[in-house]
């Protein structure tokens, strides 16, 4: 898969490292904004890339380019996206896949119909933490309660109590707990559960109007589902899914789960260990294998469920 890459902020370097390690992927080009010209310059030679551009039009001309990795502010998301597939292009979009439900749809529908990939990067599903919290989630019974914290302070936190609003900290951008850390619960439990009968969002506000934190309570027919998340806090990140048969739990973000255990009454039995690093390479893995073997069902699959959460975070912040 011959990738162009479009951004140059912290998950750019992220997934540019990550997808070193993979077989099949190839970076080709980099596309930044003009005024981060020198700064694109250093992550192309860091990197090997051969093409920098800083006109997204002349880059999505490029036919070289089979895919489009987005890592810009989740507010232009939705068009750099759009108009990717539209000059043909497959894309990689990173979470949150858009700021609504309908931008989200209209991706879905833009793809679909010209039988091109989307993929959102959002990682849990192709982690094998994932399909072992999965399979034991039967063990628990009937689900009576299920809690989600991601809950880190941001490094941009400091700036932004000091007047420097960062897109992190931007509400005019879609920044926000929300958007950002919080995005992952709602994955977890949707990925698991299905959608909400009903969500309801309690956030904490900066000066700004930003929700530096906050607190997602997604009603299901016969439990409730908690996600928290905080950029202006830190606690220990972890999820519990508590059953009448047993407690999951996992230790970590719901992203980079570093141990999985299941306790009843006859004790805890620990069910895998992790080094809780993210890992995008899990990921990009999947997608190149989707696109090599024109595998759309596992794509439109799980494009439908980033639609759903897309229209479980308008719900929300209803």
């Amino acid at each position: 898969m011959k990738i162009g890459v479009v951004g140059n902020g912290m998950i750019v370097g992220m997934f540019l490292h990550d997808a070193a390690l993979v077989d099949g992927a190839e970076i080709i080009s980099l596309c930044v904004r003009p005024h981060s010209l020198e700064k694109g310059q250093k992550i192309a030679a860091e990197h090997k890339i051969p093409l920098l551009e800083t006109d997204y039009d002349t880059f999505l001309k490029n036919p070289e380019i089979e895919t489009v990795y987005v890592g810009i502010s989740n507010l232009v998301h939705y068009e750099y996206a759009k108009r990717a597939l539209e000059a043909g292009k497959h894309v990689i979009l990173e979470k949150p896949f858009t700021v609504t439900g309908e931008e989200a749809r209209s991706l879905a529908a833009i793809a679909k119909e010209r039988h091109l990939f989307i993929w959102e990067a959002f990682i849990i599903p192709y982690l094998p933490s994932y399909k072992i919290v999965k399979d034991a989630v039967a063990k628990a019974g009937n689900v009576k309660l299920v809690q989600t914290n991601y809950s880190k302070i941001s490094s941009r936190y400091a700036q932004y109590l000091s007047g420097v609003i960062l897109p992190a900290f931007d509400l005019s951008l879609a920044g926000g707990a929300l958007y950002d850390l919080n995005i992952y619960n709602l994955h977890f439990t949707i990925g698991l559960f299905g959608k909400p009968k009903a969500a309801h969002y309690y956030p904490t506000k900066g000066y700004n109007g930003v929700d530096t934190s906050g607190i997602a309570v997604l009603e299901y027919d016969d439990f409730n589902a908690v996600c928290c998340a905080a950029k202006d806090s830190t606690s220990p990140s972890c999820f519990v899914i508590q059953g009448d048969a047993g407690t999951l739990r996992g230790e970590g973000s719901v992203s980079t789960l570093s141990k999985i255990a299941f306790s009843d009454k006859s004790g805890e039995n620990i069910l895998a260990e992790f080094d809780g690093k993210i890992k995008l390479s899990y990921e990009l893995t999947e997608f190149i294998r989707q696109f090599e073997e024109k595998d759309y069902d596992s794509c439109y699959g799980m494009l439908d469920h980033s639609v759903a959460v897309a229209e479980v975070v308008d719900e929300l912040l209803k």
